[in-house]
């Protein structure tokens, strides 16, 4: 049984946003691929970088700054998606450097008996 995807990008970065602007993009990518937002992002201040989440009605978007220079996206949807306007979407609001970036796609689901 096939619940969703996850969409999965670990990249360095050219700047780390503020707490703020990741406020504001979390939302914004999540309308920007149809998708409707539950309450506001929570974004929390780190000495790496922030870390944040957007629940979503399909699911969920989050991500982790490391060291300054790296950044990890997870976004889990039951409601399909188009990886690459998700690619370019993270990679324009989080200044990615799309050098070494590494992206997944997961199937997520159940083996059907």
């Amino acid at each position: 049984m096939q619940l969703g995807l996850s969409y999965v990008l670990d990249a360095k970065v050219h700047s780390v946003r503020t707490v703020e602007e990741c406020q504001a993009i979390l939302p914004y990518i999540v309308r920007s691929i149809n998708m409707t937002p539950v309450g506001s992002p929570v974004v929390l201040p780190h000495p790496w970088g922030p870390s944040g989440w957007q629940m979503m009605s399909e699911s969920h978007i989050a991500f982790d700054y490391f060291y300054m220079d790296s950044i990890c996206i997870d976004l889990f949807s039951c409601n399909p998606f188009d990886e690459q306007v998700v690619k370019t979407l993270l990679v324009a609001q989080f200044d990615i450097d799309e050098d070494g970036l590494v992206e997944r796609l997961f199937h997520r689901g159940f083996k059907d008996e």
